[in-house]
């Protein structure tokens, strides 16, 4: 069901543009058939993620449950301690510290580049909380 599902998916994000072309050289381009053929673009794209989040949620679930895939309970211990007071502390400062630049200069053309560089600057920040708990 995993696999189906999947290819099914994938298949009706890549097919989701045939609809809009048909109808569009059918009809030589007239505004009914560009809201029609978008509808159904959109419509397939939708049931295409849909299925796919669904399987790769569904089989991470069971793999989960089933502590297969790196799921083993000393995996699992080792994730719970990677994130704790101050990576959650650090990302919530980044949050902040984003909508008031943005807010304060309505420069949200380049502020998003704080996401980026903070999402980099975490496994420093990890490690740091790693080196304080050991201690």
């Amino acid at each position: 069901m995993h696999t189906r599902d999947l290819i099914i998916g994938v298949a009706l994000c890549i097919l989701s543009f045939i609809p809009m072309t048909i109808l569009d050289s059918a009809t030589h381009y007239s505004d009914s058939a560009d809201i029609l053929g978008t509808c159904i673009m959109f419509f397939m794209i939708a049931g295409g993620v849909f299925l796919i989040v669904r399987a790769n949620s569904t089989k991470k679930g069971f793999s989960k449950l089933l502590e297969e895939d790196g799921f083993t309970r000393e995996n699992k211990s080792k994730k719970k301690q990677y994130v704790g007071n101050i990576t959650g502390s650090y990302w919530l400062i980044v949050t902040a510290g984003y909508l008031a630049y943005s807010f304060i200069t309505f420069n949200w053309g380049r502020s998003w580049i704080v996401f980026p560089v903070a999402a980099i600057l975490t496994p420093v920040v990890r490690q740091i909380e790693k080196h304080i708990k050991s201690k």
